[in-house]
């Protein structure tokens, strides 16, 4: 058919439909409304065929859905949404494949974020889903009658406890990881059907727990702050009966007046790792730390307003490696971190104006025989001076690390204050076992004149029976070039990115 014939066709299609529409026209502006509805229909029909004859003739269409379907949940939620709309055949693709939707976030200013997660949780249809970030306005129903719907597919789930209470009560035999990341959340028995399912992790701001749940007994993973209020602190007692299997606990924002409310022990045996924050000056939290230890406890974090717990000794003994800091950010605040075999990792942050760092060292000088296995320290330079006597009470120190870091001076401009270095001098006679020290500049970028008045200071107080000293920080084009001097009992090396200058 040539050209011309098809001209005709269509010419006398389009007076066919034209006449029908236009009979009962009799006014100008009738017609040209007519006209309007026959061009937009028109190009509609043509804008489908020719999105039919791309896809009979796009490349694409010999890659096998299922490929297609995979790119697709690649893509964040939004460009999914998108990529469904491009043509019929990818809208099909969409549909036919839940795993496309079975990661949801859907953070971001979505027009109607209630019909698209009603949407997504559709498309999935009983394919598990990650929803994240499901974060809507206290009270929406809707929100909590969409959730309960799909409930028995979700695996993991953000959501507000104060606004989905129907969701939370239904039944959940996939879910895994579940946060709740605002609100007083009043835990019933029913809590998830009241059924034992497979969560392993629960996120909590604030909660009340009941005597008992099932749902509970699965969890391996628990993050919560301290009690609410005079209602949910009792319900804290009996933590450790409701999470049996309890493998890693953090509690945060303890007040004193919660200890009393808190389990006494034993902790779980399966418990291997635990955090307790408290911002309530004069609440030593590791007492509780003392009542849960056990030996399969090798990780603990305790950070707390008040001073060196009474408990240090515990919580240093069995370290091969030390981290001390003593540092200022809003507060002053001072660390030490006890590493030793088998992954035992024990941390201690605490801020008490009546300790600094002379005070502290004190305190960690009377536990030194808990700490008589370490061969290694990393310390910060400000905390060196008031820490050698405990240095040097460390029978088997071979290694040692000095953290340095800029100070704000008088002018509250941020310096590096070389002169912390200077107790080096006091260690070789106290350490015989030291065999390295490195000089470790952090939090800043050191100029060459950082370097030159580095190399100074040591020279000036050049620590005996030290060969060498290794300083990391410095930028090879800092130190390239620059004379360093061979000096009487030691050797300076800048180990830096690109290379190693030294004499």
């Amino acid at each position: 058919m040539s050209v011309g014939d098809a001209h005709e066709m269509l010419r006398t299609a389009l007076t066919r439909y034209f006449n029908v529409l236009a009979s009962n026209a009799i006014e100008a502006d009738k017609i040209e409304t007519t006209v309007d509805r026959l061009t937009r229909a028109s190009r509609s029909i043509l804008c489908e065929l020719v999105n039919d004859w791309h896809q009979d003739h796009s490349h694409l269409r010999w890659i096998p859905d299922e490929v297609v379907s995979r790119c697709f949940a690649l893509l964040p939620f939004r460009d999914r949404l998108t990529a469904s709309r491009v043509s019929r055949g990818w809208r099909a693709i969409a549909l036919a494949h839940p795993a496309i939707w079975s990661d949801l976030d859907l953070r971001g200013g979505f027009a109607n974020k209630t019909a698209l997660l009603a949407m997504a949780l559709d498309c999935a249809r009983h394919h598990p889903v990650d929803l994240r970030s499901c974060s809507w306005p206290v009270g929406r129903g809707d929100v909590d009658d969409i959730l309960a719907t799909h409930m028995h597919h979700i695996r993991s789930l953000d959501i507000p406890g104060s606004s989905c209470r129907t969701a939370l009560c239904s039944r959940a035999p996939l879910l895994q990881h579940l946060r709740v990341i605002q609100g007083h959340l009043r835990m019933g028995k029913d809590f998830l059907g009241g059924q034992v399912g497979r969560l392993k992790t629960l996120d909590l701001c604030y909660v009340s727990f009941p005597p008992a749940c099932p749902a509970l007994s699965t969890v391996t993973t628990l993050c919560l702050y301290g009690p609410f209020n005079a209602e949910s602190a009792p319900t804290f007692r009996h933590l450790f009966r409701l999470f049996p299997t309890l493998q890693s606990l953090s509690l945060c924002h303890l007040h004193l007046r919660d200890s009393q409310f808190l389990p006494d022990g034993p902790a779980p045996n399966s418990l291997r790792r635990l955090v307790l924050e408290s911002e309530h000056t004069g609440f030593d939290v590791s007492e509780r730390y003392a009542r849960w230890h056990s030996l399969n406890l090798s990780g603990v974090e305790i950070r707390q307003f008040t001073g060196p717990p009474q408990h240090i000794a515990q919580l240093v003994s069995g370290a091969t490696e030390l981290t001390i800091r003593h540092e200022y950010s809003v507060w002053e605040w001072n660390s030490i971190i006890a590493v030793g075999p088998e992954s035992l990792r024990r941390a201690l942050d605490f801020h008490d104006v009546a300790y600094d760092a002379r005070r502290f060292a004190e305190t960690v000088l009377r536990v030194c025989t808990a700490l008589s296995d370490v061969r290694t320290v990393d310390i910060s330079a400000t905390a060196l001076s008031d820490f050698v006597p405990v240095l040097g009470a460390l029978p088997k120190l071979a290694h040692l690390a000095v953290n340095v870091k800029p100070e704000a001076n008088e002018a509250d401009v941020r310096e590096v204050r070389w002169d912390n270095l200077s107790s080096l001098a006091r260690l070789p006679p106290l350490c015989p076992e030291l065999q390295s020290i490195v000089i470790d500049v952090v939090c800043c970028t050191p100029s060459a004149l950082d370097a030159r008045a580095l190399i100074l200071q040591l020279e000036a107080i050049q620590p005996a029976t030290l060969s060498e000293i290794t300083v990391k920080g410095f930028s090879s084009d800092t130190v390239l070039g620059m004379e360093i001097l061979q000096l009487e009992n030691f050797r300076v090396a800048f180990e830096v990115t690109a290379a190693s200058v030294g004499d």
